[in-house]
C-alpha cells in the first residue's frame, strides 16, 4: 500500500492526526496535490473550514478542473451555510466531470435545503437514470417520494436498492416505516 492509500485509509478511519502528519511529510516532500488534498480532508474532518479551504484553493490554482477539490468545498460551504456557494461549487465539479455522482448527489441535496424541491428531485431522476444502481440516489429518491405519500414508487425504488444491495438498512428501515 502505497503512502497516500496509507493516508487515506487513516483519515477515513478517524485517525486525522496520523494521517496528517503522512499527508504533510509528503507534500513538504513532493508537492503532491493528493496530498495536499489529504490535509484538506483532515482539516475539514477538524472543522477547520479556513485552512480546508485554503489548502483546497492552493489545489484549484494548479489543478482548476479538480472535481475532487471543488466538491470538498461545496460540502464546506453548504456545512456554514453558504448555499449559493455551495451550487456554484457543486456546478462547477460536475462541468468539469459530469460522471462524478457525489457532486450530483451533492448538488441535488443543497438544491432539496434551499427549498428548490423541483429541481432537486429532477438531479436525483437524472442520477438514477443514467446510473440505475446507484443505491444512494435510490434510497434518497424513495425517501422524497415518501414525504409526498408516494408510497409505491418508493416501494419500487426501496425493493430496486435491495436487489442491488440485499444488506442497505437505510432501505430496510425505509420499507419498515412504509409497512407500519
Amino acid at each position: 500500500m502505497n503512502t497516500i492509500s496509507t493516508a487515506n485509509q487513516l483519515a477515513e478511519q478517524g485517525n486525522i492526526q496520523k494521517a496528517k502528519i503522512i499527508f504533510d511529510q509528503l507534500f513538504s516532500s513532493t508537492r503532491d496535490l493528493d496530498a495536499l488534498y489529504g490535509l484538506a480532508f483532515c482539516s475539514y474532518r477538524e472543522e477547520k473550514f479556513d485552512i480546508a479551504l485554503s489548502q483546497l484553493n492552493e489545489i484549484l490554482d494548479v489543478d482548476p478542473r479538480n472535481v475532487e477539490a471543488f466538491n470538498l468545498a461545496g460540502i464546506i460551504a453548504a456545512k456554514t451555510g453558504n448555499m449559493e456557494d455551495a451550487k456554484a461549487l457543486f456546478i462547477a465539479a460536475i462541468e468539469n466531470d459530469q460522471t462524478f455522482i457525489e457532486a450530483q448527489r451533492n448538488y441535488g441535496e443543497v438544491l432539496l435545503e434551499t427549498d428548490d424541491f423541483e429541481n432537486g428531485v429532477n438531479v436525483f431522476q437524472v442520477i438514477i437514470k443514467n446510473h440505475p444502481e446507484d443505491v444512494t440516489a435510490l434510497v434518497r429518491m424513495a425517501d422524497l417520494y415518501l414525504e409526498v405519500n408516494r408510497h409505491e414508487d418508493a416501494i419500487i425504488l426501496l425493493e430496486r436498492t435491495l436487489a442491488i444491495d440485499p444488506g442497505n438498512m437505510s432501505a430496510k428501515s425505509l420499507l419498515n416505516r412504509i409497512q407500519e
